[in-house]
């Protein structure tokens, strides 16, 4: 039952798992890769990198592209906090 997830080994290793999917909510990475096409889309974003002569699936994706600039460092900086957990918590001997 549930009492086995109290064991020492196995508590470790659960609150591994919660600390990285935690790490991976507080990101937001979720909800940016969910909604950027949408709202690009319904911003005109590629009518307007169809004006420089990009059709609208390139255009999609360099807007894409764009909208993931500002976030590439907290990106960044989660993924090494989950290294870190990793790390620091998955040494189960």
């Amino acid at each position: 039952g549930f009492g086995a997830l109290l064991e020492p080994r196995l508590l470790r290793l659960l609150c591994l798992v919660v600390a990285l999917q935690a790490l991976q909510q507080l990101s937001g990475i979720n909800a940016v890769v969910y909604y950027t096409p949408t709202v690009l889309k319904e911003a005109g974003v590629p009518r307007l990198f169809a004006s420089v002569g990009l059709d609208e699936n390139a255009a999609s994706l360099a807007a894409t592209a764009l909208a993931y600039a500002p976030r590439l460092p907290a990106m960044l900086a989660a993924i090494s906090l989950m290294g870190d957990f990793l790390d620091t918590f998955a040494d189960t001997s």
